[in-house]
């Protein structure tokens, strides 16, 4: 009934305590890929965001010089669109909305968030945190 079990040899032991620490290492780096290719989509998917908004304020930019601000309200509505963004609005420098999806806020003083100041050559932004702890971009 009761048998003995046979004594593990030192061998196995050593052979087990390998294939251990093998299967350790081979989580770490299953990890540490995984960390990095979330990174660089990351950064690829910001980099073709920042090149997309670079393209849209060099188009303000020719706009303004052509008509003014007559055609800013079709920008911020086409650009809206294309960047499926919650809204987009251009604003003067005395902080008054000049174009806002939402029609409405168009001559209405910007109001300032609090939060990092960010900046991307002509193009500046708030990020900052809503009343639901989620990250935006302002």
């Amino acid at each position: 009934m009761f048998f003995r079990r046979p004594n593990q040899g030192l061998p196995r032991r050593v052979v087990a305590y390998y294939l251990l620490f093998c299967m350790v290492a081979i989580a770490w780096l299953v990890v540490g890929v995984l960390v990095i290719s979330h990174s660089v989509l990351s950064s690829r998917g910001i980099n073709a965001s920042l090149l997309r908004l670079g393209k849209l304020t060099a188009a303000v930019e020719v706009d303004y010089i052509r008509s003014g601000t007559a055609n800013f309200q079709e920008l911020v509505t086409r650009a809206k669109s294309d960047f499926r963004a919650s809204y987009c609005a251009i604003e003067s420098t005395q902080a008054v909305y000049l174009a806002h999806s939402n029609p409405s806020f168009v001559g209405r003083k910007a109001q300032e968030q609090e939060g990092s100041h960010l900046r991307w050559g002509s193009i500046t932004g708030i990020r900052f945190t809503d009343d639901s702890d989620i990250t935006q971009n302002e």
